[in-house]
This record gives C-alpha cells, structure tokens and sequence, in this order.
C-alpha cells in the first residue's frame, strides 16, 4: 500500500516527507496515550517499513515519550 496521507483512529496524521521522495514519512500526534494503542503501533511500524524513514513532527522532547516509542 502506498503511503499518501492517512489517519489512524488515535489522530495520528502519516504523510510522505516529501511528495517528490520515494522514502520517508512525517508523523503528527503521537503522544503517550496514542502509543498505548496497538493500532497506533502498528501504523508507524507500516509507516517505517514502507518509507524507511521517520520524523515524528510536533513531539514533545521528554524521555517517557521516546522510551515510550522505543518499546
């Protein structure tokens, strides 16, 4: 499946980095409590396989997050 932009039912919000690049992706919305769904889980691990390549954009910079989303 191609990676156009998509919403998960957490609000996770996926788009491509770039239009133009066939690798990367931008996640929006990921919090503690949306990384407590496993649906959100599975949605960025599909994100990272597709496109190699993540930036998590609006993130708070705390270490609970990124042990949170290293789990």
């Amino acid at each position: 499946m191609a990676l156009g932009e998509r919403r998960t039912p957490m609000t996770l919000k996926i788009t491509p980095l770039r239009d133009e690049l066939s690798f990367g992706a931008r996640i929006y919305g990921v919090t503690e409590e949306a990384l407590e769904d496993p649906g959100a889980r599975d949605d960025i691990l599909q994100a990272f396989e597709e496109r190699g390549l993540i930036v998590f954009a609006d993130v708070e910079p705390v270490n609970r997050l990124q042990v949170a989303l290293s789990g």
